[in-house]
């Protein structure tokens, strides 16, 4: 299946749950167990955003589950320092290539992950 990269207008106008279905509330109590130190809701908020984000705006593909993102996210000791701005963190490609997967990311500061971007588009090694 190709993926459609689309304009955040016309992003807007498809509906929500074709991304990332909605949890029942079994699924979002055994998260929140498993996952006591994290707002659960704002958690699964993140992730369908960076989901559908990366799916449907940039066209790349994301085959990442909700507990594999965010135990990536947990392991690094960056979680409450994710964000914009040059000194926050954010969840990068390696060489800025292929799908959003657990074994091609990489949880960089933001102006690192554009660094690296600058020098990929360069052709530096």
């Amino acid at each position: 299946m190709e993926l459609l990269k689309l304009t955040k207008s016309e992003s807007a106008k498809l509906p929500r749950t074709h991304v990332h279905p909605r949890m029942t509330k079994k699924e979002v109590n055994f998260y929140r167990q498993q996952f006591p130190e994290v707002d659960i809701n704002y958690a699964l908020t993140r992730f369908t955003y960076q989901r559908r984000h990366a799916e449907v705006i940039r066209g790349v593909k994301f085959e990442m589950s909700f507990e594999q993102w965010l135990q990536l996210w947990l392991d690094s000791g960056h979680w409450d320092k994710r964000g914009r701005g040059a000194e926050k963190y954010c969840l990068a490609r390696n060489k800025d290539e292929g799908a959003y997967a657990v074994d091609n990311v990489y949880i960089a500061t933001n102006s690192q992950n554009t660094r690296d971007g600058f020098t990929i588009r360069r052709g530096a090694k």
